[in-house]
């Protein structure tokens, strides 16, 4: 059976187009290749993804590559965007649309590991200086070098203007901070709002996060625990979503497969992305 299972994994992933696993409610969750990553000059470090309701695009950061791809609502690739001096990236969230020369753009919010925060409204422009275009500030409430350790999630309130940052471990926590006023402001402040102590009943480290308009909760993926909490902002766990229930573990690990980034995209389903080069697409009502 095993073995069966296999071969008809490796069919499936030929096909870039192609459903890898089936839901067990039979509904099929798409877990896909993003040709136009797979194919790119830097094919193995897909990190975060934000959607833009208003130009109905997704927006994907690599990791540590200066590169953003956009996409149209259906993951067919709309162009490359380069970005000059951006270090660690690991997730990219959507903050709403900004007036320049008098049109709109989007403005996204781009996170570094290091807890270094770029804000950049993306015109028709594919080349960008974190030096000169946008600006940025840091937060980092223990001024310590996190390492390989550092923010993996960041995730946005767009009503109140208040960002949400997710540090992987050692220990995991969910911090909360005002977005800054105006571009003078270099450095931010963050409350802990979420500990390691709340966290690690439930997963082994933190790799994106997502913040649910609707619900007014946070989405707290996990890669090391293939899942995704559903969590109040005082730590209260709502559900706990085993993402292995859509592809199993040892599937996961066959192709490498690491969750990176979550988003809430088109139609109000769930979007997941994955090293090296992988997304999924998931009613929610399935979960």
């Amino acid at each position: 059976m095993t073995f069966k299972i296999f071969i008809l994994f490796a069919v499936l992933l030929a096909q870039t187009t192609t459903h890898l696993a089936y839901s067990s409610s039979g509904e099929v969750p798409q877990f896909r290749v993003l040709d136009f990553v797979k194919n790119g000059a830097n094919p193995n470090d897909l990190s975060g993804v934000a959607w833009v309701p208003e130009t109905k695009s997704y927006f994907f950061v690599l990791n540590k590559k200066g590169l953003v791809y956009e996409s149209d609502e259906n993951f067919n690739h709309k162009r490359t965007i380069s970005i000059s001096n951006l270090g660690d990236s690991e997730e990219i969230v959507y903050l709403g649309m900004q007036e320049s020369n008098g049109q709109m753009y989007p403005e996204v919010a781009i996170a570094e590991e290091s807890g270094r925060i770029f804000i950049l409204t993306i015109t028709e422009k594919d080349t960008y200086d974190t030096l000169r275009d946008g600006y940025q500030f840091t937060m980092n409430p223990t001024n310590e070098n996190w390492g390989n350790e550092g923010i993996e999630g960041l995730a946005y309130d767009q009503v109140n203007k208040v960002f949400y940052a997710g540090k992987e471990k050692s220990p995991m926590a969910v911090y909360k901070f005002n977005r800054p006023a105006d571009s003078s402001i270099k450095s931010v402040q963050p409350t802990l709002l979420i500990t390691n102590d709340q966290l690690k009943g439930h997963i082994s480290d933190l790799s994106g996060l997502f913040f649910n308009e609707e619900s007014q909760r946070l989405m707290i993926l996990s890669h090391e625990s293939y899942s995704m909490l559903d969590m109040a902002e005082d730590g209260t766990l709502v559900k706990k979503y085993p993402l292995s229930k859509y592809i199993s573990k040892k599937v996961l690990k066959s192709i490498k497969s690491q969750y990176e980034g979550i988003t809430i995209g088109k139609d109000g389903d769930l979007i997941l992305t994955s090293e090296p080069y992988y997304y999924q697409q998931i009613d929610l009502k399935y979960l």
